[in-house]
């Protein structure tokens, strides 16, 4: 059984359609979502309804859950800080904000023996940190809170795998908004069979230049456009490993 888990994808609508794409080519059926489906670009509502169609297993993000907390402001009282966000709120149809408010926090998930834990920060808090660089000591006490073999999270948009006391952390990266300085879209895939379990992270590339002037079409703010065209400059700083597949 091979699954594609995607987080972090921030309305970015071409990301998702190509890693989609993607993960067609290599046969896949099913679908994690680790949270975080909008806001930073200029589709969030297309973006939901897209995952709402995978029917993944799929539980909410920070982001998330902040669009929803300022969907309950009155107007006169949103901040100039938040607008951002209430326009993203705004953007959702009803059916996207009740399946996104109906999203778990985490999820546990058993296969053909294995545990799996689906968080978004991690089990901890949905705004924990953990990367690739996350202390081992910290690592294994999250380990003691849960009884999981793997621990999928998301959150800091940066792909990786570690392994603590048998217990393999696995984040996909971000599909619609990339900070390790590579700005194609990131997932990766799990492939369970009895006995074994195999995962391989992917870069997929998609038409940045349109998704860029789609957000200064929507009057995304400048800092959103700036974070995603970072991505880009510092692409041309590095050699990014080539895509799998």
């Amino acid at each position: 059984m091979k699954i594609a888990v995607i987080s972090d994808i921030h309305a970015n609508i071409f990301a998702l359609e190509a890693v989609l794409a993607h993960a067609q080519m290599l046969g896949i059926k099913y679908f994690w979502c680790l949270g975080d489906q909008v806001q930073f670009n200029a589709f969030p509502d297309q973006v939901v309804k897209t995952i709402r169609k995978l029917d993944p297993v799929a539980i909410q993000g920070n982001v998330d859950q902040a669009i929803l907390k300022i969907g309950k402001k009155k107007q006169a009282k949103i901040t100039e800080e938040e607008q951002p966000f209430y326009w993203t709120y705004r953007q959702l149809s009803r059916k996207s904000r009740e399946y996104l408010a109906d999203l778990p926090s985490s999820i546990k998930v058993k296969l053909k023996g294995y545990r799996f834990l689906l968080t978004h920060g991690s089990h901890k808090g949905i705004e924990d940190n953990i990367y690739d660089d996350t202390p081992d000591e910290y690592l294994r006490e999250l380990t003691t809170l849960t009884r999981a073999d793997f621990i999928l999270c998301g959150h800091t948009h940066k792909p990786f795998i570690r392994e603590v006391d048998g217990i393999s952390f696995i984040n996909p990266g971000s599909v619609g908004k990339p900070v390790d300085g590579d700005p194609r879209a990131s997932y990766c895939v799990i492939q369970v069979k009895k006995g074994f379990v195999t995962i391989d992270h992917f870069r997929v590339e998609y038409d940045l230049a349109t998704a860029l002037a789609t957000m200064r079409e929507a009057g995304q703010p400048d800092i959103y456009i700036r974070a995603l065209e970072a991505s880009v400059l510092n692409s041309q700083l590095t050699d990014p490993a080539p895509t799998q597949g």
